[in-house]
Parts: structure tokens; sequence; C-alpha cells
């Protein structure tokens, strides 16, 4: 089976710039602004929306890891 790229690299470099665009929209102040991560993937995308935010914006924006795991409710189940 062949497979297909969906987005180039250069593609999601501005999907992330778009992400950090629209989570400073609308915050004159965002000194009390921050990033929450969550495991696992979440807290990749937290740190390059956080690198775009520093990046184009000069702003130092807080971060966070949240993980879940220990406090699931089907913690137990099989899947």
């Amino acid at each position: 089976m062949k497979k297909a790229n969906i987005m180039t690299p250069e593609d999601l470099d501005r999907v992330y710039l778009r992400f950090a665009h629209q989570f400073l929209e609308g915050y004159d102040d965002v000194s009390q602004l921050a990033i929450i991560g969550m495991q696992t993937r979440g807290v990749y995308m937290g740190k390059r929306i956080l690198k775009e935010i520093k990046a184009s914006f000069d702003a130092d924006i807080d971060f966070g890891v949240l993980d879940v795991a220990f406090y699931r409710d089907d913690y137990r189940s099989k899947f």
C-alpha cells in the first residue's frame, strides 16, 4: 500500500503558526495566559504552539503538562 502525505512540513508550520495567532486573539495582556499540554500528543502540540508564540510575538507564556492517566474512569477496563 502506498503512503500519501496529507501535509508537508511547511503546511504543519503554518498550522502551528495559525494556532498561535488564534490562541492570542482577543487578549491585550498575555501575562496571565498559560498553555497546558495533555499527555502525550498534546504536550508536543503545546510545545510547538509555544515555540511559535515566543518566536512570532516575543511573549513569555507559561507551559504545563497534564497527565490524566490515573484519573480516567476506564483505567481498569480492557480495551
